[in-house]
């Protein structure tokens, strides 16, 4: 009977189930290591990826950095530090659209430096280059940070000056023609 049978003691179950647990733990034991080989590729690509990215982060800042140096570069006049010609005529667009839009006054003011050719020729060009910076750094140190120097030409300067109506602007001048005078530059 079926009782009978069920109820003998069997000599294939313990090996059966000894060989199913053996299966088992050999399964176990398969997918522990696969799970680890993965999660060791898993952070290998990860330490690969964060180096990638820190290096094109630098890259990036570098270009940023380069990029903003260029900028500059095309902005700025070489001699003497202060705004090229380019520059100066963005800025007197902008300057115009700003006092059409607030009805605040601007003012020019345009410097030439006297007998320059002369100087250069007699001093020579390094002393005539000096020159120059000197006079762009009194140009730039009295006016106004808002204001706007450029070198125009050769031996041109310029002067955008936000926010001013004529009395301002002709003190402006006169303040920055004093202070080239008393420069004393031999000429």
């Amino acid at each position: 009977t079926l009782t009978e049978f069920l109820e003998r003691p069997s000599t294939l179950l313990p090996a059966a189930v000894f060989t199913v647990m053996l299966l088992a733990a050999a399964i176990v034991w398969t997918l522990m290591r696969q799970t680890a080989v993965i999660t060791e590729q898993v952070a290998s690509q990860t330490s690969e990826l964060r180096e990638k990215n820190l290096t094109l982060e630098r890259k990036e800042t570098e270009l940023n950095d380069a990029n903003r140096r260029l900028l500059e570069m095309s902005h700025t006049d070489p001699l003497t530090g202060i705004l090229n010609r380019r520059a100066f005529e963005v800025q007197l667009d902008k300057e115009r659209e700003r006092s059409l839009r607030t009805g605040l006054p601007f003012g020019l003011l345009l410097f030439d430096v006297d007998f320059f050719k002369g100087y250069n020729d007699r001093y020579g060009h390094v002393a005539g280059d000096e020159v120059l910076r000197r006079v762009a750094q009194i140009i730039q140190g009295e006016a106004r940070r808002i204001d706007a120097v450029a070198r125009y030409g050769g031996e041109e300067f310029v002067v955008l000056a936000t926010a001013t109506d004529s009395h301002g602007l002709l003190a402006l001048a006169e303040r920055i023609r004093t202070r080239i005078q008393e420069a004393g530059v031999e000429n």
